[in-house]
């Protein structure tokens, strides 16, 4: 018997059987005889990197015992006249089958040692076919004669007998291996004859699958054993078993594999190794990234001479003999920059920079058709003490590429509303480099009567990422308190230009440009909002997150507690990850420093 959905032979659904009977009639010798039945199930995991977890509140092991009617064999019945029963254990004796003595009288006599009992114990007649019918004798020895005949060992066609089944108990064994049973269910007080051994039944299997880590296709024995012969009756079964991942997305990889892009990209630009000397051809001028994941999926990487000063872990020299080239190469990039290329198993360190809302991502990967049922992630964020200080202002993420073009020319004001209070440290704005080398001086000006004529506020200048790419430029400038109301954020680029995008509004912009040597003048943008962040160290911006986390596009919203935060990927998952392959994880932070990322854990069915 296997476990449906892990076998490719069997339909795609979950491990349930209907009700199934196993025979528990073979002996086992030892101090004494037991008997023992069996099935097998297993398991085809996608990939090696997959592993089987048994979830022990769906996991299911229910039966029952039943007495069972089983023949004496030949070598316990002796040729003595009357003949002697001798089994390994007290049985009730069911019937006497008779040659050529129909309406016999059967007698069943007891034995003490050599000696029968004076009398017969019980006396049945034989049906025409010789068949005699018995009902509460129970014994480990006894004597079958007729009455008023001579019976011989030869007389007799068949002794059927039947045991109460004590001493049940059910274990897990390699089908392959000859090692003992670890039994994980007794009978109680080796009486019981009905089995619900779902949790402990989970447990054993769990450790079980753990002592067969590496193989793909690990097969379980389930073991049924009993004091007497007799029937196991398996009234619903159930693995509880699902398929987990607990690792990045494998073997292609993403930016965040790579610990130390420069370092690597140095040493294989050296090309002071045969790996690295092949890796500076192959790559050519590639990017790194793209040139490495090329070499993933190209040619064969290994060569003995070229990898002859290298250790190969014991996944890598599996590898080489199963046919998965990708994987194979993925695991020679590890082994040979050991501290440049991590494995799908170790946990990314992600940086963001102090002068914009940078983003960094992992990714996480899936066979097609997984059907994901958990997955979570966990971070521990190490960043900087700036927040989102103003409710209000946090506006989505700018669409399209309209905006305010900000130059050298003059400076362009836009008036915003602050909510409440607060003591302001910084600004984040959506800004969209034109040039090479642009720079952006942004400022926060008090607002007088409407026009941004009043006091300078706070200033600081940033540098944009190169033109063509949108980023959340960050700003930073000594604390200032902002009172609720209106103040103006002015924009102007000393070097090179840039857009501050905007976000869709059913009212205008209104924006003031200021030339050096002119007068004021007001522009009209249709359809836009600012898009714009106040930060913040205290207050309420203090409990505000740094960080967002978006799966292909979805923000997946966190548990937070203190620097840690958990993901629940599961519903996004689901949704993104069914036709199999690498699913991007974006995490975008407002504050400089380090995100560090643990390896996901994902269960899933296929």
């Amino acid at each position: 018997m296997k476990a449906q959905s892990h076998w490719a032979v069997e339909e795609e659904r979950d491990a349930e059987y209907a009700v199934s009977g196993y025979d528990v009639s073979t002996p086992v010798p030892g101090p004494r005889t037991v008997y023992q039945g069996f099935f097998d199930f297993g398991f085809h995991l996608p990939s090696p990197e997959t592993t089987v977890v048994v979830d022990a509140s769906a996991a299911r092991l229910v039966g029952s015992f039943h007495q069972v009617q089983t023949q004496v064999p030949a070598a316990s019945i002796s040729n003595s006249v009357p003949p002697i029963v001798t089994l390994d254990s007290a049985r009730e004796v069911r019937s006497v089958d008779l040659i050529d003595a129909g309406n016999a009288d059967v007698q069943l006599f007891r034995v003490d040692q050599s000696q029968l009992a004076p009398k017969p114990t019980v006396t049945k007649k034989a049906n025409s076919a010789g068949v005699a019918t018995f009902s509460g004798f129970t014994d480990v020895r006894f004597a079958v004669a007729v009455d008023g005949g001579t019976l011989t060992k030869g007389d007799i066609a068949a002794i059927y007998v039947q045991g109460a089944p004590t001493g049940g108990r059910l274990g897990l064994a390699d089908p392959a291996g000859s090692a003992a049973p670890t039994f994980f269910w007794t009978a109680p007080n080796g009486t019981g004859t009905d089995a619900d051994a779902g949790p402990a039944f989970a447990a054993a299997l769990q450790a079980y699958l753990a002592a067969k880590a590496g193989d793909t296709s690990p097969a379980v024995r389930l073991v049924i054993q009993c004091d007497q012969p007799c029937r196991f009756a398996v009234t619903s079964f159930d693995t509880g078993a699902s398929f987990a991942i607990d690792g990045f997305a494998f073997p292609e990889l993403a930016a965040s594999d790579l610990t130390d892009p420069g370092a690597l990209a140095a040493r294989i630009a050296a090309a002071a190794d045969p790996v690295s000397a092949h890796l500076r051809s192959a790559i050519g001028r590639a990017a790194l990234l793209d040139g490495l994941n090329a070499v993933i999926a190209g040619d064969a990487l290994y060569d003995a001479g070229r990898f002859a000063g290298i250790t190969l872990g014991p996944q890598t020299e599996a590898a080489r003999t199963a046919g998965d080239l990708p994987r194979l190469n993925r695991l020679l990039l590890q082994d040979a920059y050991p501290d440049l290329v991590a494995a799908p198993s170790a946990k990314r360190v992600l940086r963001f920079p102090a002068d914009r809302a940078g983003q960094a991502g992992v990714a996480v990967s899936l066979p097609a058709g997984a059907s994901v049922s958990k997955a979570t992630l966990s971070t521990q964020e190490s960043l900087g003490g700036d927040r989102p200080g103003d409710a209000g202002a946090a506006t989505t993420a700018p669409v399209g590429g309209s905006g305010i073009h900000v130059s050298g020319d003059d400076s362009a004001a836009v008036s915003v509303e602050v909510e409440q209070a607060l003591t302001a440290t910084g600004l984040a704005l959506p800004l969209l480099g034109l040039a090479g080398g642009t720079q952006v001086a942004a400022e926060l000006i008090e607002d007088d009567q409407g026009a941004p004529a009043g006091k300078r506020l706070a200033a600081a200048t940033v540098a944009l990422s190169p033109p063509g790419t949108v980023a959340w430029a960050t700003v930073h400038f000594d604390p200032v308190v902002l009172d609720s109301g209106p103040v103006w954020i002015a924009l102007r680029a000393p070097k090179g230009e840039a857009v501050w995008l905007g976000t869709a509004a059913q009212d205008g912009l209104h924006v003031v440009r200021t030339p050096d040597d002119g007068s004021p003048t007001e522009d009209v943008l249709p359809g836009l909002q600012p898009s714009y962040q106040l930060l913040a160290r205290g207050g309420s911006a203090a409990d505000a997150p740094a960080t967002t986390l978006q799966l292909a596009g979805e923000t997946v919203a966190a548990a937070r507690g203190g620097d840690r935060s958990t993901y629940d990927l599961a519903a996004a998952l689901k949704a993104h990850a069914n036709g199999g392959g690498a699913v991007p994880l974006t995490f975008t932070s407002s504050a400089a420093g380090t995100i560090t990322v643990y390896p996901p854990h994902v269960e899933f069915e296929v």
